[in-house]
């Protein structure tokens, strides 16, 4: 699966706007009194502004294999790191990947994660630049099971083959690209922050079909 744009909600816009525009250094492609739009390598990041409250979400972006010590050092500078007590890397030996992660202004959980088997090595010093696009989208079900057959139905997509299937946490797609889908009595991993459901909308590309799906 390949995520080619996330529009989410943010009860701040202009904070926002500031956040991945300053702070990251996104490219914006779009910027209107209600919405904003930024390019994260193949793919584009919107929010869209609201007047109620809105959830705390969780995403991740891919970064090339081998790089997350140079995407440590890069984001240190800009964002403060959720710790381990070991080091801000944390490491998945069952998805062969690893990963960082950070608040945005919105308190969204935002990944960096490098995927040994989807990413060549990088050529060139981490920037800006090495976010290669949207890899994972975080979506919360009373049932994540029920919800996990209802995208499959919907669009074709299967069990991510490295797992899990459970009645907690499941995981549709690729590596390309991921519905990593959880119920709301658990926590974001790596933090204490629960899950909560809200509106998503994303437009992927499975198999080569285009799909734009309205998530709630």
């Amino acid at each position: 699966m390949i995520i080619r744009e996330l529009t989410l909600l943010s009860t701040d816009l202009p904070a926002t706007l500031e956040f991945y525009s300053r702070k990251l250094g996104l490219p914006i492609l779009r910027n209107s009194e209600n919405k904003v739009s930024f390019q994260v390598g193949t793919s584009v990041l919107t929010f869209e502004q609201t007047q109620d409250s809105a959830p705390h979400y969780h995403f991740a972006f891919s970064v090339p294999a081998g790089s997350i010590g140079e995407a440590m050092e890069w984001s240190q500078g800009r964002v403060e790191l959720i710790q381990s007590e070991e080091s801000p890397i944390f490491r998945f030996d069952n998805w062969a990947a690893q990963a960082i992660y950070f608040f945005d202004n919105n308190q969204n959980i935002v990944e960096l994660i490098s995927r040994d088997a989807l990413n060549s090595p990088a050529e060139h010093p981490f920037s800006v630049n090495s976010l290669l696009g949207i890899n994972e989208i975080g979506l919360v079900f009373d049932s994540p099971l029920q919800g996990a057959g209802d995208l499959m139905r919907q669009t074709g997509l299967d069990y991510f083959s490295k797992g899990p299937v459970t009645e907690e946490f499941v995981a549709l797609g690729d590596e390309s690209g991921l519905f990593v889908i959880s119920n709301p009595r658990r926590n974001w991993f790596p933090t204490q922050q629960a899950g909560e459901r809200g509106r998503i909308k994303t437009k992927v590309e499975i198999r080569g079909i285009p799909y734009d799906l309205d998530l709630m």
